[in-house]
């Protein structure tokens, strides 16, 4: 499952203040995983975690996410790279993020929505709220479109390094519907068919902005 390069994330709790970092596995054996030390999301800093260190991972392969708890059980210095060792629990203890689990945040992402049938005008837009398997999106009047609909998602997602990310998203219109707060139509856009990088993406987006919302309440 863990691969050479693979992208690993990890959060630190500590007196009620979440930490997050970033590393990259460099290998993998006797139950280890040996990481890059992790850099901090929010100083962007390389960081030395103490041993005996609990953390929860995530760990992200084929369009999927996995997450489980670690432990950091030493250091190597041995190689000309510095490297931090995570104890990987028995595969019992490691969770998969099934479909109907992908965390659904409220963000405003620009979107282009192209209708299947070309009869039907395409549009731009922003979303109300997105996850791994669909979003909603804010209607304009005079829109096209009808229940069951396929339709084709351009996103624009902003990462954590703040430049834009581009994803593509064939979906189906799931239901149509007026937000009784705001009056605006909206639409559920149920996602199809996505590329593993791209539902990636979009996966690492929602986090990344749950994590905010969390850290600020």
């Amino acid at each position: 499952m863990f691969k050479i390069g693979g992208k690993i994330e990890l959060e630190l709790t500590d007196n009620q203040m979440t930490y997050q970092y970033t590393s990259k596995i460099v290998d993998y054996k006797h139950d280890h995983l040996h990481i890059q030390f992790p850099l901090n999301q929010t100083t962007q800093k390389t960081s030395v975690l103490h041993d005996g260190t609990m953390l929860q991972a995530y760990y992200y392969a084929d369009g999927q996410i996995y997450k489980f708890i670690t432990e950091v059980t030493g250091k190597d210095y041995q190689t000309n790279l510095p490297l931090m060792l995570l104890k990987v629990p028995d595969q019992a203890r490691i969770q998969k993020v099934q479909r109907r689990d992908f965390v659904r945040v409220d963000a405003a992402v620009d979107v282009a929505v192209h209708p299947a049938y070309q009869e039907k005008q395409p549009f731009t837009t922003i979303s109300t709220d997105i996850s791994g398997g669909g979003l909603a999106a804010i209607l304009p009047a005079g829109h096209e479109l009808y229940q069951g609909d396929k339709v084709v998602c351009w996103c624009v997602l902003r990462l954590n390094n703040g430049n834009p990310s581009y994803v593509k998203a064939n979906g189906e219109i799931k239901r149509l519907f007026c937000d009784d707060r705001t009056n605006h139509q909206k639409a559920s856009i149920h996602f199809l068919n996505v590329s593993p990088s791209d539902q990636q993406k979009i996966i690492q987006f929602c986090f990344d902005r749950e994590r905010y919302y969390r850290q600020m309440k």
